[in-house]
C-alpha cells in the first residue's frame, strides 16, 4: 500500500514575539527578544524573575464564534488562536463541516490549565474554600484544549493529546502525519500550546536551570534556559486533498523519529544516544541521507549538560 504524501497548508501561533505568524516573522528577522520581566505572578520569593510572557492575551480579540469564551484557560485561548489563524491560512475558517469526519485534532502540551488552578488553589487557602468558584478548575486537565478545539468546530476524527515535555508539540505533528499517511483522515490540526505558570517556574527555578538574564545557548558564559509560552498549530492535509482543493502549499512533512533515553527525568544521556537514534530514526522514515540536510535546529537550552550531549 502506497502512502500518503503530508504537506503543510496553513500556520498559526501565538508568542512572545507576535500573536500571528507574521509578527512573529518580523520579530525573529528583526532581532527581538521576547524575554523580560514577568508579569502573570509574582516571582519575588524565586531566584529570577524574567521570561517570554505574552502581553495583553485578549480573549475577545483571540477567541471568535463559534468557540465558547466560558471558562478558557490560559492555554485554551492560545491554542484557540492558533488554531484559527493555522485554519484561515489554510482557507479552512469557517470550519466546513463536509470534513469533519475525516479531519482530526493533535495536541502537545505540558501544564494545561495550571496557572488557574494555581489561583483557585491560593484563594481556597485564603478563605478556606467558602468563596472557591471551582468551575475554575475546567480546564485543569492538559487535554481540555484539544477538546474545545473540537467541540467547536465539530470534529469528530481521531484526537489525542501528548505529554512529552519539550518535544510534545513535535511529537503531536509526527503522529498527525502517520494518521493521514495511514488513511486515517485526509487533514489533521497539529500542534502546541504551553502556557507560564508557577509550578513550572519554581521547579525550573529549583533545579537551577534558569538564566537570570536572558538564555544564550552554547555560549561560553551561559548560565541556563529561558522559560516562555506559547502555541503554535499546523494544518496538516494528504497531498491529494490539498491539490484537490487547490490550496497554497508551504513544505512537506517527510519523516520523524521519536525514541527515549531511558536515562535521567532531567538530564540527557551524555553520549547523547537518544538523540542519535531519533535522528537515525527521521531520516530512514523519510528514506534520506544525512548529506540531504541543510539545517539543523538545536534544542539549546543552555545548560552545560544538554549543550556538550547536542554537540557531540
Amino acid at each position: 500500500m502506497q502512502r500518503e504524501r503530508v504537506v503543510i497548508t496553513g500556520l498559526g501561533t501565538v508568542n512572545a514575539l507576535g500573536k500571528n505568524t507574521g509578527d512573529f516573522a518580523r520579530g525573529l528577522k528583526n532581532g527581538i527578544c521576547g524575554i523580560g520581566p514577568l508579569t502573570l505572578f509574582d516571582t519575588s520569593r524565586y531566584r529570577t524573575h524574567t521570561g517570554a510572557e505574552i502581553k495583553d492575551l485578549d480573549l475577545r480579540e483571540m477567541v471568535p464564534p463559534p468557540f465558547s469564551r466560558k471558562r478558557l484557560s490560559r492555554a485554551d485561548v492560545m491554542g484557540i488562536a492558533a488554531v484559527v489563524e493555522a485554519l484561515r491560512d489554510a482557507s479552512l475558517f469557517p470550519f466546513p463541516e463536509s470534513m469533519a469526519e475525516d479531519t482530526g485534532v493533535i495536541l502537545g502540551v505540558g501544564s494545561g490549565g495550571k496557572l488557574e488552578a494555581e489561583s483557585v488553589y491560593q484563594d481556597y487557602l485564603k478563605t478556606g474554600g467558602r468563596y472557591v468558584h471551582f468551575s475554575r478548575l475546567a480546564s485543569l486537565c492538559p487535554a481540555t484544549s484539544a477538546d474545545h478545539i473540537t467541540t467547536a468546530l465539530k470534529i469528530m476524527g481521531p484526537e489525542t493529546t501528548f505529554m512529552t515535555a519539550c518535544s510534545s508539540g513535535a511529537t503531536a505533528v509526527g503522529f498527525a502525519r502517520d494518521l493521514i499517511a495511514c488513511g486515517a483522515a485526509s487533514v489533521m490540526i497539529a500542534g502546541g500550546v504551553e502556557p507560564l505558570s508557577r509550578t513550572t517556574y519554581a521547579t525550573f527555578n529549583a533545579l537551577q536551570a534558569v538564566d537570570p538574564e536572558y538564555c544564550k545557548p552554547f555560549d561560553r558564559n551561559r548560565q541556563g534556559l529561558s522559560l516562555g509560552e506559547a502555541s503554535a498549530f499546523l494544518i496538516l492535509e494528504s497531498l491529494t486533498h490539498a491539490l484537490k482543493r487547490n490550496t497554497r502549499i508551504y513544505g512537506e512533512v517527510l519523516g520523524y523519529g521519536i525514541t527515549c533515553d531511558a536515562h535521567h527525568m532531567t538530564a540527557p544521556d551524555p553520549e547523547g544516544s537518544g538523540a542519535v537514534r531519533s535522528i537515525r530514526a527521521a531520516l530512514k522514515d523519510a528514506d534520506l541521507l544525512h548529506t540531504a540536510v541543510d539545517y539543523i535546529c538545536a534544542h539549546g537550552t543552555a545548560t552545560p549538560a544538554n549543550d556538550a550531549m547536542e554537540a557531540k
